[in-house]
């Protein structure tokens, strides 16, 4: 308000501005967290099935596994059937779980070692993006504006 001679609601659609313009690229910075979380979820949905439902599992061994199919009466139930799928799906769950082990492990370390993972890095350089934008305000305010932004609604609410 200082710095233009503005009223309360003329700073107000400046703060709107500003805000319109920390986000204008949120939706592509946040790629990655989308589709982190798509895929996981899309995983943890089709597991269940791949390993216990019987017509899915025959398909899925046709095409990418070839494993004997166990004999009728050992297919009678779910738990038969997954653990029949467990001998081809272990190794692939269990792998997995073991890499996002590690990578959440390695994302801990990182932090407590003070490197800036990928949150960080966008953080910051959205906050620089609009301090060097808006260069006649106060930069601390600007920049803690973007960070407040990002923390508060996860980058683009």
């Amino acid at each position: 308000m200082r710095a233009d001679g503005l009223d309360r609601e003329e700073a107000e659609a400046k703060l709107e501005e500003i805000r319109t313009f920390i986000i204008k690229y949120d939706h592509i910075l946040q790629l990655p967290y989308s589709v982190g979380t798509g895929t996981a979820l899309l995983c943890g949905f089709i597991a269940v099935p791949m390993v216990f439902d019987w017509e899915i599992a025959v398909w899925f061994n046709q095409h990418y596994v070839t494993m004997d199919l166990p004999a009728p009466q050992d297919r009678e139930t779910m738990l038969e059937v997954g653990a029949w799928t467990w001998n081809y799906m272990e190794p692939v769950i269990g792998t997995a779980s073991f890499v996002l082990l590690a990578l959440e492990v390695a994302r801990t370390r990182m932090l407590n070692a003070g490197f800036r993972p990928y949150t960080f890095l966008v953080r910051e350089t959205r906050a620089e993006r609009v301090s060097k934008a808006y260069p006649r305000y106060e930069a601390r305010l600007i920049i803690d504006y973007s960070m407040c932004l990002w923390k508060t609604y996860g980058g683009s609410r």
